[in-house]
């Protein structure tokens, strides 16, 4: 489910000449302290929004921007999204020089309209107005004025003020609306003043003005940016959308609007209830009877988008499913939330903002922030969450996707926010096993054989996918094999999620010394993308998933080789991860085992925890590199 929310940061537009004449477009005259840190500086950000009537809004917008470096480049992309509701009504460019000469003027004419969606997406109206300005040096500055119209719509645009590594010289804000239809708003990471409120005719206005606001820098791995902007958040009390009207003051309301949407009297004729009821005659609980219309679902169905007014909100029907075997996450869902139905199970359709990163619902502000919906089935002793767009996941288990946040449930009685589960490491695993040989020159063949299951499964789908010399770089980045000369990937088993992958090395070993040979002590790393910013750091630090991985690693040493004392169990443990190495040598068969565990416990560690999660990498990172040490006879 694609969610279609216009937000521009933003001002007013076409100003007469004289109105530009008290902004200086010379890079120089910028102070220095927001240019610190800064890629760009916004010497001017200023927005009207006017509120016309529930759904109905025009948001004009005046621009002025120093980019400083290429890292601001990004700027000279403009683009404006577009559909069925929202228009773009006019735009002008002006690119400046370093001191302020005007050198390029682009309108709406010039911008490059396509289609928007992405592979998934079957059909949609949405549509992109696109443009790439130019200048020869930097820096240079770009002025930006436009008018966007919005005529149905459940939500408004924010106003941010300043994104990261930027700062802003000054910005306006002004909201005009009716008191029959006024808005509400909240403040996020930033202290502002309230604003200044007057009247205008029958207009309600709100202006904030803030100036020399300075640039910000973005933890990595964290949540998304938009979490920790500074902004004004701006929502309707009321609204209407593809002629569906609804109120917005709390979640219950917003809730029991979405409700209405997926209802259907009559989704399925007698025979259809009889074939489904004949799909769970042998199930003897409602665990049971669950489990087998999920795999029903996933076997029969697959996912698409389709973005068509509002559908982007109101689920196909249920027959439409049942008879196309496709549908995007709402009416899948739905459609699972009537098979259900039939086996006497009552399951509500839940709103969610997805992505393991993405920020969750404010509980004390309601806005429309989702953009996916699963299926929520409450049992006396259990409550059991589906993934509905998903062909692999178990019965049960939603993915980094969706866990960890709030969800709005949509009942009978209107909408209520609860969380969904916490994620488990224990659902997301890797097992492998390596049978390493040896030859008399420290080359070597090992046969690896890999079972997975969770979040694991997509990315092993991948490697499915590529040609035969892709394999080998996908090996060394995503499992941190040592670059082989010679791969072979067979077996890939869908039933028992495993495959094997046979690696030929002309040298294997890391170095030697005379007659000693240094390996590796496992023939894959544990490894994870963990960047240390050497800084305090104030937001949380967030992997995408918890894990488990286990490693065995075999050395045959054969006729050519004895084995030196090997590196002594290694445990290192704290409140997020655990991670344990344990070497032995046998001297009968002659080889030489390493067993290596990692357990990512938890995925959002607290910033507070942060420092104490690089001293566990450190230390980790260092067990890895053990060597093995074996001796030429």
């Amino acid at each position: 489910m694609k969610f279609i929310r216009i937000v521009f940061a933003a001002g007013l537009i076409f100003y007469s000449p004289q109105a530009n004449a008290q902004y200086n477009f010379n890079a120089s005259s910028i102070p220095d302290s927001l240019k610190r840190n800064a890629n760009a500086v916004y010497v001017l950000d200023e927005g009207i929004l006017e509120v016309k009537a529930p759904g109905v809004y025009t948001l004009q917008t005046h621009q002025i921007i120093t980019v400083l470096n290429r890292e601001g480049l990004a700027h000279l992309t403009q683009s404006f999204f577009t559909d069925k509701f929202n228009s773009v009504e006019e735009v002008q460019i002006k690119i400046y020089d370093s001191i302020g000469n005007e050198i390029k003027k682009y309108k709406k004419k010039d911008f490059i309209t396509q289609a928007y969606a992405d592979e998934s997406t079957l059909l949609s109206d949405n549509k992109i107005l696109y443009l790439q300005a130019f200048s020869p040096s930097l820096p240079c500055t770009i002025e930006i004025k436009s008018e966007e119209h919005a005529t149905s719509c459940i939500d408004l645009p924010d106003w941010t003020i300043n994104s990261p590594n930027e700062s802003v010289l000054k910005t306006i804000f002004t909201v005009k609306t009716q008191e029959n239809f006024d808005i509400r708003y909240t403040i996020q990471n930033i202290k502002l003043p309230s604003p200044i409120i007057s009247k205008e005719g029958n207009s309600k206005v709100y202006r904030w003005e803030i100036g020399n606001t300075k640039a910000r820098k973005y933890e990595l791995n964290s949540y998304e940016a938009n979490r920790y902007l500074p902004k004004i958040q701006i929502a309707p009390q009321a609204f209407q959308y593809d002629g569906y009207k609804g109120s917005f003051t709390n979640w219950r309301d917003f809730g029991a609007w979405n409700y209405n949407l997926y209802e259907e009297p009559t989704p399925f004729n007698q025979e259809r209830i009889n074939q489904v009821l004949e799909l769970v005659k042998n199930d003897s609980s409602e665990k049971e009877k669950i489990k087998t219309l999920y795999k029903y679902l996933q076997n029969k169905t697959r996912y698409v988008s389709i973005q068509l007014g509002i559908g982007g909100f109101k689920p196909f029907s249920v027959n439409f499913v049942d008879t196309k075997k496709y549908g995007d996450c709402k009416a899948l869902t739905n459609y699972m939330r009537y098979l259900l139905k039939v086996s006497g199970i009552k399951a509500y359709p839940a709103l969610i903002n997805a992505g393991y990163n993405k920020s969750p619902a404010d509980i004390n502000f309601p806005t429309q922030i989702f953009n996916h919906v699963i299926l929520c089935v409450p049992l006396k002793k259990d409550t059991i969450w589906l993934e509905c767009t998903s062909k692999t996941n178990e019965c049960g288990i939603l993915g980094s996707f969706t866990e960890n946040k709030k969800a709005l449930l949509l009942t009978e009685d209107g909408g209520i926010l609860i969380n969904t589960p916490l994620s488990n490491y224990r659902n997301n695993s890797v097992i492998s096993k390596s049978i390493v040989n040896v030859d008399e020159d420290g080359g070597a063949v090992a046969n690896t054989t890999f079972f997975y299951k969770g979040e694991f499964t997509g990315i092993f789908e991948q490697l499915q996918q590529k040609k035969a010399d892709e394999k080998k770089l996908w090996l060394s980045e995503n499992l941190y094999f040592k670059n082989p000369d010679e791969l072979q990937v067979n077996d890939f088993n869908t039933v028992k999620s495993s495959f094997t992958a046979s690696t030929g090395y002309e040298q294997l070993f890391n170095f030697k010394t005379g007659s000693k040979y240094f390996f590796q002590s496992k023939i894959l790393k544990f490894a994870e993308d963990f960047q240390d910013q050497n800084e305090s750091r104030v937001s949380p630090y967030i992997f995408n998933y918890p894990y488990k991985k286990t490693d065995t690693t075999i050395y045959n040493l054969g006729k050519n080789f004895v084995a030196e004392p090997v590196p002594v169990k290694k445990i290192i443990e704290n409140e997020y991860a655990v991670y344990e190495q344990e070497c032995n040598y046998n001297s009968t068969d002659n080889t030489i085992t390493t067993i290596t565990t990692f357990i990512l416990k938890h995925n959002i560690v607290p910033a507070k925890n942060y420092k104490e999660l690089v001293t566990f990498f450190n230390e980790m990172n260092k067990i890895e590199n053990n060597k093995v040490i074996v001796k030429r006879l």
